[in-house]
């Protein structure tokens, strides 16, 4: 005789809840990163994780943190907050990192 187990929810991902609080289609979401909706979904279903750019953009746009689009932090902590900027895994501004790139593009090589 097989065990029956009560469902268990499934928390959702950052990105899920980010999505559903705003009312917005997988389609709806996808177009603002840029990506396709079938992409969306893995990220939210954490089959798959964005790549730097992605991950930069999703920041951008939901206002999470990359520790929490990657499920690194729990996602019902508060966004980053006004006048913060988003940073990567190493705890780097990424408004930091893009001066620091843009900086040493100005040096000649050699």
């Amino acid at each position: 005789m097989p065990i029956e187990t009560a469902a268990v929810p499934i928390e959702d991902s950052a990105l899920r809840a980010w999505r559903k609080s705003r009312s917005l289609t997988l389609v709806e979401a996808a177009d603002l990163v840029p990506t396709t909706h079938s992409v969306w979904l893995r990220w939210e279903s954490g089959e798959r994780d964005p790549n730097g750019g992605s991950l930069r953009r999703l920041s951008e746009v939901t206002g999470l943190t990359t520790d929490q689009i990657l499920k690194l932090t729990p996602h019902n902590i508060e966004p980053h907050g006004a006048g913060s900027q988003p940073q990567d895994l190493a705890g780097v501004s990424l408004a930091e990192e893009d001066a620091a790139r843009a900086s040493s593009a100005s040096f000649p090589k050699g």
